[in-house]
């Protein structure tokens, strides 16, 4: 199981309780103390490392975002309190990019010039029009024109957007 980050729409406490200690938990560096502890096999990862697991290469990857529990952000003792990341995995010479919520900088570049092309970039799509702190909102979250530029920044063969349901 791969977390982006503590947000309540990206870590469901419940879902995990339900799964149970079986799957292995790969997290941004200090989320393990926001998961339920139930004998958990859980491994926090920082940006740029890598885990190897039989034949998939797991490596945790920097995102444009901000991490927290309490939904008014900066305001808080939590804010700041755990990482986020976006989730390279290579399988057979192949390439999956999640990118976790984020909104676009240079990161996605940066990560194509390491990484190189990525075949399937899942990227998200946020709600971007807000009256009111929109630019601040844009600035942690993907427009859809945002997605179209980090897929071309990755070289994405393939690029599935997330994130557009209604509510």
């Amino acid at each position: 199981m791969l977390y982006s980050h503590i947000h309540y729409d990206h870590l469901n406490k419940v879902d995990i309780k339900r799964l149970g200690p079986k799957p292995k938990y790969l997290v941004p560096l200090a989320v393990a103390d926001h998961l339920p502890q139930q004998q958990l096999q859980i491994t926090e990862m920082a940006w740029y490392s890598q885990l190897q697991l039989g034949a998939l290469k797991v490596q945790a990857l920097p995102a444009h975002h901000f991490s927290n529990r309490i939904w008014v952000p900066f305001l808080y003792e939590d804010f700041g309190d755990s990482s986020w990341n976006g989730w390279l995995l290579e399988f057979n010479d192949k390439k999956l990019f999640f990118a976790g919520d984020t909104g676009y900088s240079q990161h996605f570049a940066d990560i194509q010039q390491k990484y190189g092309d990525i075949d399937i970039c899942l990227l998200p799509i946020a709600s971007y029009y807000h009256d009111t702190d929109g630019d601040w909102y844009r600035y942690v979250h993907n427009t859809p024109e945002d997605a179209l530029s980090a897929a071309v920044d990755l070289g994405c063969k393939l690029m599935i957007p997330l994130g557009l349901w209604q509510r």
